[in-house]
């Protein structure tokens, strides 16, 4: 497959928490331009960092992304958590797998409570089904 990006096995690869307990809206899909995994949920509900690393951003400067909040998981990995409806983390934070950073939004263009999940290998998107647990 054309721009397939091959990831290394790594403690990383796999074991990565779901942002939120909400239902799969989404799938990622490089065909429709869905660069990660679109999660349901209450407006309102807790968003979980998926694995431990460093607030690289927080904010709203891109407006596709609505709020939006980077974690840095080393070297190799950030991951992405697209159309917040708060924050609950700083740029240069520490956190843990599992610490709430955010909460579930409505900006979005699917019309109900969500929140967009990315992860970015080397900068390219991959596919988020097989790190999560």
């Amino acid at each position: 497959m054309p721009n397939q990006v091959i990831v290394p096995t790594s403690s990383l690869s796999q074991g990565w928490l779901r942002p939120t307990t909400g239902n799969l809206l989404r799938p990622f899909s490089q065909q429709t331009g869905t660069l990660g995994m679109w999660f349901g949920g209450q407006a309102g509900a807790n968003v979980v960092a998926s694995q431990p690393g460093t607030v690289l951003y927080v904010g709203s400067d891109l407006p596709e992304y609505g709020k939006l909040v980077l974690i840095q998981h080393n070297s190799d990995y950030i991951s992405a958590y697209a159309h917040l409806g708060s924050f609950a983390v700083q740029e240069r934070q520490t956190v843990q797998a599992g610490q709430t950073i955010g909460t579930v939004g409505t900006d979005n263009n699917l019309n109900q409570p969500a929140v967009e999940f990315q992860i970015r290998y080397r900068g390219t998107p991959v596919n988020p089904t097989s790190y999560l647990k």
